[in-house]
């Protein structure tokens, strides 16, 4: 479409102009014209130089690209026997088995769990009405409305946008349990340990644990250039398994553009947002071969950067489409996990990818999927039938935020904890299992990071539940207990 607006843009310019020096030209020489005159020099005249211009412009461009391909030839040929489709499959398996080893499962135990047989793609329950994963949409329809109007901060400025986001999903939770909002005045009250704020080059969230702890084959080093497309198209602190298939891709880039890495580093980094998502949406070509769901996943991942642009679920539409990628229980899990554990980049990481504008954007609004909506299908068909080691642990630590997230992550992981915990508990005669709620909770509210906030919600969320016939602060661990009782003293 862009292409289509700029050469009609070009033809108007060129029918300006054309226009403009024949009828200067006609009054220099007093000339009356016949009809025959004005179609052959402002009809036929301009259309005959503006298809000249685009035909030139074309055999230009593919005798560069053709230039540019032989050229990179001797590269790509010495370059595939090196790196076969095998290794990246295998290493993100790894790498998806040692991000579930924080929460007491064994590496070996879940990769060989991830090489099992594939289940059926995602049951209807799971998508939306355009066919798209229910997890990869985000909290369009929060009221903020049900925050009083005159709360502020310290009684003059007004609540910051993630605050009020988080506050809101509390006053949410409240409602649909028929509690009082009283409590929100002893949140918004209560003195909050400021979160400290890590820097972008710095992340790297808690629930990937150190990547010296896997096998040494996912230790290997790649030959590609650099960390360049990890820099530019990722989080800061992901895991080098996915630098083959984003190698051959920024290779395949470069030839078809004819830049070395440095030109397209400059390309990249002043492209805007929709020519920045045009390249992501092409790397899923790279990737989808490998058949792997969480290789588009962690892509995903780190494409929230221009969420705003692509949508999660396009990514997985045309990795499923056109690859033929079935995404199980599990994979939709770990979707889950992607769009939450990964820390937000800071205004500087989205400077470099052109990006500013977003920097002043809602980071809630940009990031978190609707995942209440999609976790009672999904824990549904999880508990349908063997699932995999660790695969709630998916799910729970997917939707409960880490510290680096955002500055009210605490307050905001109590509210998605508790929609979980509603929602699971109306599936649990369907599920057959009611322990399986408190273990969702257990997972879901264990953070270090509970503020009062977080405690005041815990004792509001723990009476409503009882009338459920489960006691929450059962499943806390011991020293959120004992804090959660403090708070109640």
């Amino acid at each position: 479409m862009a292409k289509f607006l700029r050469a009609l843009l070009l033809l108007a310019l060129v029918c300006a102009c054309t226009w403009a020096v024949v009828i200067i030209y006609w009054q220099e020489i007093h000339l009356a014209p016949s009809m025959d005159d004005v179609l052959l020099y402002l009809v036929a005249l301009p259309l005959t130089i503006w298809i000249t211009f685009l035909v030139l412009r074309w055999l230009w461009r593919r005798r560069a690209e053709k230039r540019a391909a032989a050229a990179l030839a001797p590269t790509l040929g010495a370059a595939e026997p090196s790196s076969p489709a095998a290794a990246p499959a295998e290493k993100l398996q790894v790498v998806a088995a040692v991000a579930l080893t924080p929460l007491g499962e064994e590496v070996a135990a879940i990769v060989e769990a991830l090489k099992a047989e594939p289940v059926p793609p995602l049951d209807a329950e799971l998508l939306d009405q355009n066919g798209f994963p229910l997890s990869a949409r985000r909290y369009a329809d929060l009221d903020l409305g049900l925050l009083p109007p005159d709360w502020s901060v310290d009684g003059e400025q007004p609540l910051p946008n993630a605050q009020a986001r988080a506050l809101a999903l509390l006053a949410a939770l409240l409602t649909r349990l028929d509690q009082p909002l009283a409590v929100l005045a002893a949140c918004q009250q209560a003195n909050a340990p400021a979160v400290p704020k890590q820097k972008s080059a710095e992340l790297n969230p808690a629930w990937l644990g150190e990547i010296s702890a896997a096998p040494e084959q996912v230790k290997t080093s790649y030959s590609v250039p650099a960390r360049l497309q990890v820099q530019l198209l990722l989080e800061p602190g992901m895991d080098p398994a996915l630098e083959a298939p984003l190698s051959s891709w920024l290779t395949r880039l470069l030839a078809q553009q004819g830049l070395n890495e440095q030109q397209l580093q400059i390309e990249l980094r002043s492209m805007p947002a929709k020519g920045l998502a045009k390249h992501l949406n092409a790397l899923v070509d790279e990737i989808a071969p490998l058949k792997q769901p969480f290789a588009v996943l962690l892509l995903a991942a780190g494409s929230t950067v221009c969420q705003d642009v692509i949508d999660q679920g396009v990514l997985l539409e045309r990795s499923q489409n056109e690859a033929g990628m079935h995404f199980p229980g599990e994979a939709a899990a770990a979707l889950l996990l992607a769009n939450t554990a990964f820390a937000l980049p800071d205004a500087k990481a989205l400077a470099q990818l052109g990006l500013s504008d977003l920097a002043e954007s809602d980071p809630l609004a940009r990031t978190r999927p609707h995942a209440a909506k999609a976790l009672p299908a999904l824990l549904e068909r999880l508990t349908g039938r063997q699932s995999l080691p660790g695969e709630l642990a998916w799910v729970c630590s997917g939707l409960s935020l880490g510290p680096e997230a955002v500055e009210f992550a605490p307050l905001l992981t109590v509210a998605q904890a508790s929609i979980q915990v509603d929602e699971a508990l109306h599936l649990r005669g369907a599920m057959g299992d009611a322990g399986l709620a408190g273990r969702l909770a257990s997972f879901a509210l264990a953070s270090q990071t509970v503020a009062e906030q977080g405690k005041a919600a815990l004792l509001v969320l723990n009476d409503g539940l009882q009338e459920r016939g489960l006691c929450l602060l059962d499943v806390v661990p011991e020293p959120a207990q004992a804090d959660a009782a403090a708070a109640s003293a």
